[in-house]
């Protein structure tokens, strides 16, 4: 008589329908022979046709009376407002994305032992650009953002001087738009705090979406930091960059924590004094960033490569941008980096497995280091 091995079941509503929040997820699952159960894609909108929050909730519930479910991972932008490019419209006023929450309660109640880790965003430095006209009202939006946030925090008069130019070139319809969102949103991230605190969520992300060291984003970070130190919830809650990876993220962490395992990796920078540059779109050293995503995932870092499982090799943001090293000589040098950076790795590795990490330049690996 053969045992039939059970398949560990995973309900996952996920950012948006692209492959990184959907194909990416359901490889990861194929790999440790986990069921992955996703909504109908039609539910899940695409670009920026926002996602039906409404059927797919329903869905969810359906997915967690109908048999036996080991974990349940949420996007609760797509829970909220439709995904993620829904939230950042105005459409769905902050009284409705409050009811929509309430189903996290019902999920809680259905599955009452049963581990649910959620994400959400923290919006971004503008707005959705979907044409020439709003591309333009996107790269003012996002230096308006920037420089209030300097305002605030440095006081400079320069920056005084062009956030007041920057409100006559903005139309107040569209800045009027964009402080709604933030204001709704930050609303919602407080409430998933309140969640977390509830027991309705075992584990929560709130994701720094595009950003720079200075915006109304930090205020944010700093009040939802200090509510969830407030319900001591430190080490159920995180606050990191991120968006398209959380739910990858947020499956592996699951894995780990399911196997009773807690991966060790060695940490080597190919330039070292290069770790702690703020990455384009990001808010803080790379080296934080790297922290927090290792933290959500559930791997410590070893101080000798031969106490690690694996080795992360990571290309750390260039000073300046990807424009600075088209010059012949400049691509050599980098050429030349990179190769004797790989020498090094292989030889640290040895028959250790490996990861590559390439965040030199924002969209895009850096050539020399792919080839």
């Amino acid at each position: 008589m053969s045992i039939r091995h059970r398949v560990h079941r995973v309900i996952y509503v996920p950012l948006d329908d692209r492959p990184c929040n959907v194909v990416h997820v359901q490889l990861l699952a194929r790999m440790v022979d986990y069921e992955l159960v996703v909504p109908p894609i039609e539910m899940l909108g695409r670009y920026t046709t926002a996602g039906n929050a409404d059927a797919i909730a329903n869905w969810m519930l359906r997915e967690a009376s109908s048999g036996s479910v080991d974990c349940a991972i949420l996007s609760l932008d797509m829970l909220a407002y439709g995904g993620l490019v829904g939230s950042r419209a105005a459409d769905v006023r902050t009284q409705l994305a409050l009811q929509r929450f309430e189903v996290l309660h019902a999920l809680r109640q259905m599955l009452p032992n049963t581990p649910i880790y959620a994400h959400n965003a923290i919006m971004r430095l503008s707005l959705t650009a979907t044409s020439d006209e709003a591309a333009t009202h996107w790269q003012l939006l996002h230096e308006y953002s920037e420089t209030q946030g300097r305002v605030e925090a440095l006081g400079q008069d320069h920056d005084r001087q062009r956030l007041a130019e920057l409100e006559t070139l903005i139309p107040l319809s569209i800045l009027g738009k964009y402080q709604a969102c933030r204001e709704r949103n930050h609303v919602i991230n407080r409430r998933a705090v309140e969640e977390t605190a509830q027991g309705n969520l075992d584990y929560l992300i709130l994701a720094q979406e595009d950003a720079a060291p200075y915006g109304p984003h930090v205020q944010e970070q700093q009040q939802l930091a200090a509510l969830a130190e407030q319900h001591d919830l430190s080490d159920r809650i995180t606050i990191h960059p991120g968006a398209d990876e959380l739910g990858q993220t947020l499956f592996a962490r699951f894995v780990h924590k399911h196997m009773e395992k807690t991966p060790s990796t060695y940490v080597l920078y190919s330039q070292p004094a290069h770790a702690d540059n703020v990455a384009e779109f990001e808010d803080r050293p790379f080296s934080e960033t790297l922290k927090g995503q290792l933290q959500t995932v559930g791997v410590t870092v070893a101080e000798d490569p031969a106490e690690a499982d694996f080795i992360l090799a990571i290309n750390p943001p260039a000073p300046g941008a990807r424009g600075d090293y088209q010059q012949e000589a400049a691509q050599e040098a980098r050429n030349k980096q990179a190769r004797v950076f790989f020498d090094r790795l292989l030889e640290t590795a040895g028959e250790r497995r490996m990861a590559i990490c390439d965040v030199a330049f924002a969209n895009g690996a850096e050539d020399c280091f792919t080839q």
